[in-house]
């Protein structure tokens, strides 16, 4: 493992290396035990222990190895002198001792720790170095730190110190998913997607040596890209090169004849039942495998069987001769056939099959195909699909190829296949399949919504073609679910040109209709979702939206393919509702069991984060998510999101006082604001508008959102409309407030309710209620809304001359500051009133604040008590407080200005970066 960078690769080892350096300075603690699969880091964990355990601590180097594990004493060379080879024990033991410094001087005055025995590679250490070196610690003569692999162990007479106290142990496991993206940042830089830390901790297990390799072989193939200070994926991963397939083999070189025969079964065949695999494999190796952690078994009846690293499999498979490969696969197919258990299994049965040679029925490449696309893996749909052979499936593989040619890219030559497919079908199915398919190629292309009406009208076409040779019963409710179906695309399209109040009747009538199939339910319910939010009521629409993803998880792989549909749509909702937590929840879901759809779907997902947090007022922790989902919407945009994104980021950026860099975005969006639907459009140029404030002023910004808001309320679009009355009032419009107090008083969700109470309140000029309504605000977690309340009312009090009220609300909102990342907008930045304090107040409060007391103050300004205790009277007056400590926060509120430093770093990094 490389170690020319040792900080950033104790990422997730830094408890680990405090505890060893604590348990090793104890004068008569115990020694250390440090075991660990190779690659977690216990080299580096050796490396930083001696770069800190100081200077004039004694340490002894025993690097033992497997050539020299025959020869006794072999790894204490280096401490033996001229000692002749087969000196007996007792000698080796003295020369050991006189390499030893006098235990009263090492653990003297100067550290206190007495002589340390580093041992590297313990598990080849030999046996008779091994009862020496016990002797040692056991007799207090030195301290002993050992590292060793968990498999082999370290030798027994190690081990049996640690039983007795002597060494405390420490295992090493692989790292978690946060710390695999603290990793990738330290070795790449401050901004990389969730896509790539997520695919690199799932590819390497969370082994900190192969994550260094994966990212190496990414960048280096292309796959792993720095676009605009922002690191991203971009195409298919990589299979494993020689650097990778190198370490597996490292790893594996010590397994028996008779294990890595049962490895290379289970990499060929996982996952598969543990009574399978014993028949395929010789059971103790079996056994040992599963001991050591090679090997996972899950649990239930079907006792599952996979490897516990994903990268051994697929090394091993490759490595494995045809020949073999075929000859297990007739092995395993005369135990099981072609039963399969799961997804996974069925996708490594047909791959295998293919690879053999093997005949595979149409109908396993075809779901097969089918299921590879839900994954995101084009390379293999393509190859199922082209191996299907029956004429009655032939149609059905040419949906799929098209399919993966959309997910590559290549939307041209997908988009011909859809309409060849939509022109001379004879099935209802594949008719419905082929349009669906030509909408999301065209919307790929920056059709308008009305140049998808065309697409409607063929398929309408198709099912009048084809429903005039169908009368049975069957055929009928066939035929009504595919018109139902034409119908939500034409319900579709309206929602892209923004007019949503129209379809929800309609789209509930659609939902509960009795010859509706799951599909159009699916497609309908996550519809009239998006008609709720985009009205008003978000919880309403993510009550609907969630029964869409009950029902996608019911039908499993069948449905996978509406799965970003409904989730985009469901996020929206939530993200309005403020139930951020179902959200976050649902995430964690999708990044386990979709890992690959990160490379493509993973904008949209930094982009919903970054959303939440602008709501919450966190503009600098919006930043670090909406700058990459920007990046990454670039390369792959299956949801046309990135107008939204840029008027985001760009606002997130004015929020932060990035003026330049909010330029830069609300210029981004003006050249793709032609994208995406008008709903999404629109959201995005209400925030861009908002950002440009310091560009066009404030009276120009104020009277477009006001323009964009009548729009929007107009077209139905009544949550867009309070979208941009709220950004109008952040910059200080009040004449909005009547009119989003009226437009909210009908929403549903956290948010509506808190909008309508807060636009009241400022309406009113009360600051009783806005106080009421910051504590709300602030309570549901909408930190811009909470300081604009305390805002206004401080303005309000101190107009009216109540500057005592108005203190304690000052000192609220400069303890909001933290939540809010330093955001600023017109009502949190109100004009200061000229502080009321004498030359001499600031001394004696300058004084105070600094834990003087009053005779001190009095002696330094050389006046008296009495005078002192006078001006602290006047002081806490004319500052609105009773408390001594409240005096420097105050005062320092009142006279202190933020100060930014320029920086040098790209614009990414520089908006990213912590404050």
């Amino acid at each position: 493992m490389d170690t020319s960078n040792t900080v950033p690769l104790v990422v997730g080892r830094e408890q680990i290396i405090s505890n060893i350096l604590t348990t090793l300075r104890e004068q008569h603690g115990p020694g250390v035990l440090v075991t660990g699969e190779p690659g977690l880091g216990k080299t580096l964990i050796r490396h930083q222990m001696v770069r800190e355990i100081g200077a004039g601590v004694q340490i002894l180097y025993v690097n033992a190895s497997a050539t020299l594990r025959a020869v006794p004493f072999g790894a204490l060379a280096p401490y033996l002198g001229g000692l002749a080879a087969g000196a007996s024990a007792a000698a080796v033991y003295r020369s050991v001792l006189s390499s030893l410094k006098d235990p009263v001087e090492t653990a003297g005055l100067r550290t206190g720790i007495i002589p340390l025995c580093v041992v590297e590679d313990a598990q080849d250490l030999d046996n008779s170095t091994a009862e020496l070196l016990a002797q040692l610690a056991a007799s207090g003569r030195i301290k002993l730190v050992v590292f060793s692999r968990n498999v082999p162990g370290p030798p027994q007479e190690l081990l049996w110190l640690w039983r007795d106290g002597l060494l405390q142990r420490y295992d090493l496991g692989p790292l978690s998913a946060p710390q695999v993206h603290e990793l990738c940042t330290l070795i790449l830089g401050p901004v990389v997607t969730a896509a790539v830390s997520t695919t690199v901790a799932h590819a390497s297990g969370g082994n900190p040596m192969f994550i260094l390799a994966l990212l190496s072989q990414s960048r280096r193939l292309g796959h792993l890209i720095h676009r605009n200070g922002v690191w991203l994926l971009k195409g298919e991963p990589p299979a494993p090169g020689m650097q990778l397939a190198d370490l597996v083999q490292d790893q594996l070189r010590r397994r028996t004849p008779q294990e890595r025969a049962a490895l290379e079964t289970v990499s060929l065949a996982a996952p598969l039942r543990l009574e399978v695999l014993i028949a395929l494999a010789d059971e103790t190796a079996v056994n040992s495998l599963q001991v050591d952690g090679l090997l996972t078994v899950g649990p239930g009846p079907d006792t599952m069987v996979g490897l516990s690293q994903p990268l051994y499999g697929e090394v091993l498979r490759r490595g494995v001769p045809l020949g073999r490969q075929e000859l297990i696969h007739r092995e395993k197919l005369n135990l099981t056939g072609h039963d399969w258990h799961s997804v996974d299994q069925l996708l490594r049965n047909v791959s295998w099959a293919l690879d053999c040679g093997s005949e595979v029925d149409d109908r396993l490449l075809l779901k097969a195909a089918s299921i590879a696309n839900r994954y995101y893996d084009p390379v293999y749909a393509l190859r199922a699909a082209a191996a299907v052979s029956g004429p009655a499936f032939r149609e059905r593989a040419v949906v799929e190829q098209a399919r993966a040619l959309m997910i590559q890219g290549n939307t041209r030559f997908a988009l011909d296949l859809a309409n060849e497919l939509l022109t001379g079908t004879a099935s209802l199915a594949v008719a419905g399949q082929a349009a669906r398919l030509a909408v999301a190629l065209r919307l790929r292309t920056g059709t308008s919504p009305e140049g998808l009406n065309p697409v409607a009208d063929r398929w309408a076409a198709a099912v009048d073609r084809i429903t005039t040779t169908r009368s049975s019963a069957l055929g009928r409710r066939w035929e009504a679910n595919a018109r139902l179906g034409i119908r939500l695309l034409r319900l579709f399209i309206v929602h892209l040109d923004g007019r949503y109040q129209a379809t929800r009747a309609e789209l509930e009538t659609i939902a509960a209709h009795p010859d509706a199939g799951s599909e159009t339910r699916i497609v309908a319910l996550a519809l009239l979702g998006d008609a709720r939010g985009a009205t008003g009521t978000p919880a309403a629409g993510a009550q609907a939206t969630r029964a869409a993803l009950k029902m996608l998880a019911v039908g499993g792989s069948r449905f996978l393919k509406y799965q970003e549909f409904v989730l985009v749509r469901h996020s929206m909702c939530l993200v309005r509702a403020g139930e951020w937590d179902e959200l976050a929840d649902l995430q964690r879901q999708y990044l386990d069991t979709m890992p690959r759809g990160l490379i493509y779907f993973g904008g949209t997902f930094n982009l919903i984060a970054g959303f939440i947090k602008l709501r919450q007022g966190a503009a600098r922790s919006a930043l670090r998510e909406l700058v990459p989902a920007v990046e990454a919407l670039k390369i792959s945009d299956t949801a046309q999101l990135l107008p939204m994104a840029l008027g985001l980021v760009a606002w997130a950026c004015a929020l932060s006082g990035e003026r330049d860099a909010a330029r830069g975005y609300v210029e981004d969006f003006e050249a793709t604001a032609s994208r995406g639907s008008r709903r999404t459009t629109m959201l995005g140029r209400i925030h861009a508008t908002a950002a440009g404030t310091a560009e066009n002023g404030t009276p120009a910004s104020v009277a477009e959102l006001h323009k964009v808001a009548d729009e929007a309320h107009s077209a139905g679009m009544l949550a867009l409309g309070a979208a941009a009355w709220e950004l109008a009032f952040h910059l200080g419009d009040n004449t909005c407030l009547p009119q989003l107090a009226a437009l909210t008083a009908g929403f549903d969700g956290a948010e509506g309710r808190t909008l309508h109470i807060v636009a009241a309140a400022a309406a009113a000029g009360d600051p009783a209620a806005l106080l009421e309504a910051s504590d709300l605000a602030e309570s549901r977690g909408y930190g811009l809304l909470a300081g604009a309340c305390l805002s206004q009312a401080v303005s309000l009090l101190e107009n009216s001359n109540e500057t005592q009220k108005a203190a304690p609300l000052r000192r609220r909102l400069a303890a909001l500051d933290a939540v809010l990342d330093g955001a600023r907008t017109v009502l949190l930045t109100p004009p200061d009133s000229p502080s009321p304090l004498t030359r001499r107040e600031r001394d004696i409060v300058e004084l105070a604040g600094q834990g003087y007391s009053n005779r001190d103050i009095a002696d330094r300004l050389h006046v008296s008590v009495r005078t002192v205790e006078g001006h602290l009277y006047r002081i806490f007056a004319k500052l609105g407080i009773n408390r001594r400590e409240d005096l420097n926060h105050e005062f320092q509120h009142r006279i202190e200005a933020p100060d930014r430093q320029p920086t040098s770093v790209s614009r990414a990094e520089s908006l990213t970066a912590p404050r």
